[in-house]
Formats: structure tokens, sequence, C-alpha cells
């Protein structure tokens, strides 16, 4: 019975630690499992904002199948989802160099070109230009077709006499292009806005000498016009109380 009893009490807290030990080992598994639970389930959910699709690359290869705006299930891991907008939306194209006929090199800070991408030609437009796809059909052809534009005109008329014209010609030269590729269907331009170029501080002071110039000119041809003007009521007032006179 002695001996039972000193068994007993020698054995009784190794019991406890292993009992203790298998209690932590345990813990610490479930809290793994719940963890690696969590992860999957959070990596498997994509949100899409209003105005996108989601379109799917699984092991780098697209899908045909594009995620609607909300909560849509993916596989993790294998699955990388990229929203595209197919709104309307402005890319800016910054600091746009250009050399005019004349040999003089100007910037164009930024130019704003509003399109749209339909929802319906997401997948062809990502197949055959990726998911940056108006990096190629907007951005490179916006900083060639300024070069072509500068290249055949002076300062002044890049800057003053056309102007005006610039933000149509970009337009109507980025339709032209977007028709005559392929694959590029639901892409639509919808305006271009082009702000005044920099000019070489040199041309710049040359340039407002000029219209100083021209100013002065105006204001002294107005001058004149009002003097001449003043000149004729004057004589036709002189010549009225002449034959006021001349009745009497």
């Amino acid at each position: 019975m002695c001996n039972n009893l000193q068994n007993y009490i020698k054995n009784k807290p190794f019991q406890n630690m292993n009992t203790e030990n298998m209690s932590v080992e345990k813990m610490i598994y479930i809290y793994f499992a719940v963890s690696l639970a969590v992860f999957f389930l959070l990596s498997s959910v994509k949100t899409i904002d209003n105005g996108h699709v989601g379109i799917i690359k699984r092991g780098g290869a697209l899908l045909e199948t594009t995620f609607d705006p909300g909560y849509n299930l993916k596989y993790p891991l294998i699955d990388s989802v990229s929203p595209i907008q197919v709104t309307m939306q402005t890319d800016e194209v910054t600091d746009i160099p250009c050399g005019t006929n004349e040999g003089v090199n100007i910037m164009f800070e930024k130019i704003e070109v509003v399109n749209i991408l339909n929802k319906e030609h997401v997948y062809s437009m990502v197949k055959y230009y990726d998911v940056n796809y108006d990096q190629q059909l907007i951005f490179d052809k916006v900083h060639h077709e300024m070069n072509q534009f500068c290249s055949k005109h002076t300062v002044k008329e890049v800057h003053v006499t056309k102007f005006d014209q610039i933000d149509e010609i970009l337009k109507k030269a980025l339709i032209d292009s977007i028709k005559q590729t392929k694959h590029t269907e639901g892409l639509e331009i919808i305006s271009v806005r082009v702000t005044k170029p920099i000019l070489p501080q040199r041309i710049k002071e040359a340039m407002e000498d000029v219209i100083t110039q021209q100013k002065i000119q105006k204001a002294v041809e107005i001058k004149a016009e009002t003097e001449k003007k003043r000149a004729v009521i004057e004589a036709m007032k002189t010549a009225e109380i002449q034959k006021i006179k001349t009745d009497a």
C-alpha cells in the first residue's frame, strides 16, 4: 500500500506535465490551422470597384472570364486579378519634348486624353496589349504625333497661330491610329486637351518682345483711327455751322 502510494506521488507530476505539454502543442496546431484558414479565405476574396472589371490570370495565363464589381472568389496563390476601368478616364501624358522645323526644342508639360474602354472588349484588349494597354495606344502615340506635328511647324505656329488647332489634330491622329491598329476595338477617344508648350528662355523673351511691339503698334493704330474719326466729326460740325451761317 505504501509502495503504491509512493509510486503514485512520484509519477503524478510527470503525468500532469505531459498533459500540459500535449495541451500546448494542441493549441499551437489549432492556432496555426485557424491562421492558415483565415489567410486562404482572405486571399480567395477579391473586391472589384464600380466602373471596373477584373481580369484574371491563372498561373500567368489570361482567362476569358472576368469579375464584375463587388466581391469575387479566386484561387489563392494561383490567380492574380487586375482591375480594368470601363468608365470614362483621363490619361495625363506629361513632359513631351519635341523639336520644331527651326531646330528649337520645346516641351509640352501635360496633355490630357479622355477615353473609355468598352466592357465587352476588355479581354481582347488585355490579351493583345496587356493591362497597361494605354501605354502603347495612347501615351506612346501622343509622343509620336506631337513630334511629327512640331517637326513640320515653326515655334510661332506651335505656340501661337496653330495652337488652338492642336487638340483636334491630335484627337484625329489618335482615332485614326486606333482604327488602323488590330485588336483595338472598344477603345474610344473622347477629347484631347493640350497645354501651352514651355519655350526656351531666349525664345520666350523674343516672342514677348514681338507681342509687346504688336500691342504698341495696335495701340498706335487705334489712336490714329480715333483721331481720324474725331477730325471727320469736327469737319462735319464746322461744315454744318458754315452752312447755317450761309443760309442765314
